[in-house]
C-alpha cells in the first residue's frame, strides 16, 4: 500500500505471511514480515529514501530447529526476530535488496 501525502512524499507499508508445508506432524514455519518506507522526490530523477523491515519466524523449519528469520540477502539471524533499515536513494536500496549491489 502506498500513498502520496504530499507531491514530493510517498509514504508506504507493506506485510506478508508465508507459510511452510509441516513436517512429521509439527506445524512447518511461518514468517510475519512488516515493512515501511518513506520516499522524498528532490527532483525528477532523485530521492532519498528510506525502508525498515521487520521479520518474526515462529514454529520449525525442516531440519527440526527452531524457525530463523531471514530477510532477502541479509545473513539468517541466529533467532526469530530480524531487522534492517536502508537509507539512499531508490534505485540503491532495491539494488541491495535484490542482491545487485
Amino acid at each position: 500500500m502506498s500513498y502520496f501525502v504530499a507531491r514530493s512524499v510517498l509514504l508506504c507499508a507493506a506485510y506478508d505471511h508465508t507459510r511452510g508445508s509441516s513436517l512429521g506432524g509439527r506445524d512447518g514455519p511461518k514468517y510475519n514480515q512488516f515493512a515501511v518506507g518513506a520516499d522524498y522526490f528532490l527532483s525528477k530523477r532523485t530521492d532519498v529514501c528510506v525502508v525498515g523491515i521487520l521479520q518474526k519466524a515462529s514454529d520449525t523449519q525442516s531440519d527440526g530447529h527452531e524457525a530463523v528469520a531471514s530477510i532477502s540477502t541479509l545473513t539468517p539471524s541466529i533467532s526469530d526476530r530480524l531487522s534492517r533499515v536502508w537509507l539512499g536513494n531508490s534505485t540503491q536500496i532495491l539494488a541491495e535488496m535484490l542482491g545487485c549491489a
